[in-house]
């Protein structure tokens, strides 16, 4: 059974999960931007749908289990919670 792990990072959170990594990231004015892939890291050179973001400044916290990005109006809550197999 694969472990979850969060890492707290300045601008969001990065969730590894077996196989899959989830980068959550404040972006813009009361934006996220969420971004997942297989590959064994999230690559910031690809090209991608969403325009250059204005500057923000994103909180985020994390307690036991708990990770918040807050930026702007917008929050994204991630809980790890023990997977049953």
């Amino acid at each position: 059974m694969a472990r979850s792990y969060l890492t707290v990072e300045p601008s969001g959170v990065l969730l590894s999960s077996g196989q899959v990594n989830v980068r959550i990231e404040g972006w813009g004015r009361d934006g996220i931007r969420v971004r997942a892939t297989m590959l064994e890291k999230i690559s910031d050179d690809l090209p991608g749908a969403l325009l250059e973001p204005i500057e923000s400044e994103p909180e985020v916290s994390y307690d036991d289990s708990v990770a918040e990005v807050r930026n702007g109006a917008i929050t994204v809550r991630v809980v790890l919670e023990p997977l049953h197999g």
